[in-house]
């Protein structure tokens, strides 16, 4: 559950809401990509360095005009995240390993399966 302004949400409510709003497949898509660089990062031995997600973050932050540590911590809380989420959920690492890990655009969903292009 996600309490959002004092009101608490369910998850099956964001599902229904995404599928109302024609917003699901969007999402799914963008979670699958998401899992589909970690399996490739994973199964090649490929990290995200803490340097790598620092300049990550500074160009984020450079991008948001987010100039200093209360400006980020600000935008963060208003993004419903902590600095900690930020890193350990791979918001950043996942743009690291998206930006510079090419091989995963090689991969593709096929019926549900992960597999490479024919």
């Amino acid at each position: 559950m996600i309490d959002f302004c004092g009101i608490p949400i369910e998850p099956e409510e964001i599902v229904d809401f995404l599928k109302r709003e024609m917003l699901l497949k969007e999402v799914c898509e963008k979670i699958v990509s998401q899992k589909i660089i970690e399996k490739a990062a994973t199964e090649t031995g490929i990290t995200v360095t803490p340097e790598e997600i620092q300049t990550e973050a500074d160009s984020i932050r450079y991008r948001k005009r987010l100039e200093k540590a209360s400006d980020t911590l600000a935008w963060l809380v208003d993004q419903m995240m902590n600095a900690d989420e930020w890193t350990e959920e791979l918001a950043i690492a996942n743009g690291v390993l998206s930006g510079s890990f090419i091989p995963w655009k090689s991969l593709r969903i096929n019926r549900g399966v992960w597999g490479s292009p024919e």
